[in-house]
């Protein structure tokens, strides 16, 4: 009996709701549900995107290290603050600093070589001078005996052996006045060759200990860049080689200096240009607007499964960069073209027939309460769409519509 009354009761609710439902279709009639007014407003034409955050050039620096050795110290970690100039990481330097005193130390005795033979050149080129200056005396004095020899040889007042003896002696003097000028000679060359040599060691080595110097300044790791550490590869206490393990040791973002690639596709690019307005939202703030301007379009397409893109770049003022991170998504709106003052309707009361723009003007007839009217529409924002024919200002439009069944694509 009770499966019986069940079952009865389901028919009549089924039979009420039935009713119910053709009498909400008023047996073919239009019902207007909601209804708007054509009126003037502000509307933006806008191209949607997708976009991320990037900081700009030279706002990230990825720090290497060009030196081989032990980390000694690494006073960072990541989300330290750090200033330009600030020691943040330090390579084992006792081995290279060893060489640069044992350069130091060659670069002194070469100069004070230098410095030796400069003030001793005067000292033995005077000395040999003094003793040519003897030397000639000598040889004068050997001239004047040999001159007397031979007078008195020639006047058989002396012998053969006197006279050979004379001339032996002068022969001797002239041999040791050549020598000694000789002699003079050398010592000069000589010095200068030494001045030359000494002079050549010592820019040599003075070169050898400013490039010592150069990779000693290599141990020592300063921030090039005020930032934020972001990344920190390797430990206090290991072991690196340079140019092989840690290509990037220490990396360091200035998180105020950020902007904004648009990627947009190649159908769309010919519609956007440089100065163009944009504003954007992302997902952690999805109620605030973010608002810029499109400062360069990159002519360098990038292509993604497939499909071609172009990168339009959008400055971020620091005040919105303290509330974004790098590599956001942003969802963006680029405003195209803005019309103040036109006629317009909510995006809703535009209904498609086929091809066809049309909407439903409230007539105030019983019979025909709305009149389907073919409309031109213009430039379409997120909340309204220009009509440019069709409709005056002040018409009223159905916004939600039940149509007759013939009509049901209209809803």
């Amino acid at each position: 009996m009770k499966k019986i009354f069940a079952i009865l009761l389901a028919c009549t609710l089924l039979g009420a709701g039935v009713f119910a439902f053709l009498s909400k279709r008023g047996g073919g009639k239009i019902q207007i549900l909601e209804t708007v007014k054509a009126e003037k407003a502000t509307i933006e034409d806008q191209l949607l995107a997708t976009g991320i955050v990037k900081p700009v050039v030279g706002a990230k620096i990825e720090i290497g290290a060009r030196a081989t050795g032990l980390i000694s110290s690494l006073p960072v970690k990541v989300g330290d603050r750090v200033e330009q100039g600030q020691l943040i990481a330090k390579i084992d330097s006792r081995e290279i600093e060893r060489n640069i005193e044992t350069m130091r130390i060659s670069l002194k005795t070469l100069k004070a070589n230098l410095e030796k033979e400069r003030s001793l050149f005067p000292v033995n080129t005077d000395l040999q001078r003094k003793n040519i200056e003897k030397r000639e005396a000598d040889l004068r004095l050997a001239e004047r005996n040999y001159g007397r020899q031979k007078k008195l040889y020639d006047q058989d007042a002396s012998t053969d052996e006197k006279l050979d003896q004379s001339l032996h002696e002068l022969k001797l003097a002239q041999a040791e006045l050549d020598s000694v000028k000789t002699e003079l000679e050398k010592i000069r060359t000589t010095h200068v060759n030494d001045i030359i040599v000494l002079e050549n060691q010592i820019k040599e080595t003075e070169a050898r200990l400013q490039e010592l110097l150069v990779q000693r300044s290599y141990y020592d790791i300063h921030a090039p860049i005020s930032g934020v550490v972001t990344q920190v590869a390797a430990d206090e206490g290991e072991t690196i080689v340079a140019g092989l393990q840690v290509a990037n040791l220490i990396t360091i973002l200035q998180p105020e200096k950020l902007e904004m690639w648009i990627y947009v596709d190649e159908t769309d690019i010919g519609k956007i240009k440089e100065g163009m307005k944009v504003f954007y939202t992302v997902d952690t703030y999805p109620k605030k607007r973010f608002d810029g301007v499109i400062s360069r379009i990159y002519l360098e397409p990038e292509t993604k499964e497939g499909i071609v893109y172009y990168t339009a770049v959008i400055s971020i003022t620091p005040e919105d960069a303290l509330l974004l991170k790098t590599d956001m998504t942003t969802h963006v709106r680029i405003v195209r073209e803005v019309k103040q003052d036109v006629l317009s309707v909510q995006n809703g009361a535009v209904k498609w027939d086929g091809a066809e723009s049309v909407v439903y003007k409230i007539t105030g007839d019983r019979k025909n309460p709305a009149e389907r009217i073919s409309v031109k529409t213009g430039v379409k924002d997120e909340n309204r769409t220009e009509i440019t024919e069709g409709l005056s200002e002040g018409d009223e439009i159905a916004l939600k519509i039940i149509l007759p069944e013939k009509k049901q694509g209209f809803n």
